[in-house]
């Protein structure tokens, strides 16, 4: 057996190595070397179409007994393949449920003008609603007509990709966080009762959003929580509000496990956004517990809720009592061990049927 993998080229920039996805196309890595598969990573120019489209005459596709392409985006490069190599099963992952991934940008940018006039305000959302129309018929083209979907959650599995196609060509492959990226961490002895707020190298309404509502939390704490200290990492430059003195700004960090190593929780507190915020296993693995709105809660796999902690943001106890929660002693257990072999069992059985 012999495996193309088609990736974004951000994988091999170093800036986005603890990206999401980044994160998660490294999973498929490491279960292709445990599993002694042959493999060729194909880098994808900045996820152009165009430029796949252009450079596949020129690759061995006859050689390749399976093409695993990661993100829907490529609908003449899939029509393509349909026609070269008809024969030769292609696997999508979905890191989204696009639908409803852009109604949520739409809702987490709000009405909010942010310096500029109401009417390009209304031009950027009309163009969200524009770009979501055309990312939700490229999930359903590629869940139509790859052999299989790979959902990267059950939930999206369940309520998403299974109304798009066939039930039994949508596969759940959960996240798990890759061996390569669990090396740094040393579970600490010394906790520190630090909340921290992980923006990414890619600035994104959700994080926006969760800042401000991290933020919001922060303040409604007035006097309360004295021992606590708060922590928000990344450019503040992606900022639109000036955060509370409370809160320490650290600016952009390599690694965001030397400080989740340290504290007692991750506040992860935007109601927004699909797929699977990976920093949620970057916590836990540091024995860090992580807070999250219940709609968020809701849609984590069972085997990672007993490590997340519910904050309603319009009940303002809600956020100190969650504090005090963190205190506990950490669960035991091994969630991403879990994932992990779901995960490869859902590719072991892929591969079975179509190899």
């Amino acid at each position: 057996m012999r495996v193309l993998h088609m990736v974004p080229d951000s994988v091999v920039m170093p800036r986005h190595h603890f990206l999401g996805s980044t994160k998660d196309i490294r999973g498929r890595t490491e279960y292709f070397q445990t599993r002694a598969i042959a493999f060729d990573e194909l880098h994808i120019k900045q996820r152009s179409d165009q430029w796949l489209v252009k450079t596949l005459p020129d690759v061995p596709l006859e050689t390749y007994t399976l093409i695993l392409i990661e993100h829907p985006l490529y609908p003449k490069t899939l029509s393509y393949l349909r026609q070269r190599v008809p024969h030769t099963p292609v696997l999508t992952r979905a890191h989204n449920a696009e639908l409803y991934h852009h109604w949520d940008i739409l809702r987490a940018n709000g009405l909010r003008t942010d310096g500029q006039s109401r009417r390009a305000m209304l031009a950027a959302n009309w163009k969200i609603l524009k770009e979501g129309w055309r990312r939700f018929r490229l999930d359903r083209q590629f869940a139509r007509d790859s052999d299989f979907l790979l959902s990267i959650t059950e939930w999206e599995a369940r309520y998403y990709w299974q109304r798009l196609t066939r039930a039994r060509q949508v596969v759940n492959m959960p996240y798990f966080l890759p061996e390569a990226y669990q090396e740094p961490i040393v579970p600490s002895r010394n906790k520190n009762p630090w909340c921290v707020c992980l923006m990414s190298t890619v600035p994104t309404p959700f994080n926006r959003d969760g800042a401000r509502n991290f933020e919001r939390a922060v303040q409604g704490l007035g006097t309360k929580a004295s021992e606590w200290s708060f922590f928000l990492t990344g450019d503040k430059s992606f900022l639109d509000f000036e955060p509370s003195p409370r809160i320490q700004q650290t600016g952009f960090l390599d690694s965001p496990l030397g400080i989740l190593n340290q504290s007692q929780a991750l506040a992860i507190l935007s109601r927004y956004g699909y797929g699977f915020k990976t920093k949620i296993l970057d916590a836990i693995q540091n024995q860090c517990y992580v807070l999250m709105p219940p709609e968020l809660y809701a849609r984590q796999p069972k085997a990672l809720q007993p490590y997340c902690i519910r904050v309603d943001l319009d009940n303002p106890h809600s956020f100190p009592a969650a504090l005090e929660l963190c205190l506990r002693p950490f669960p035991t257990g091994a969630p991403n061990q879990e994932l992990k072999q779901t995960a490869y069992h859902a590719l072991d059985q892929v591969l079975a049927c179509r190899a």
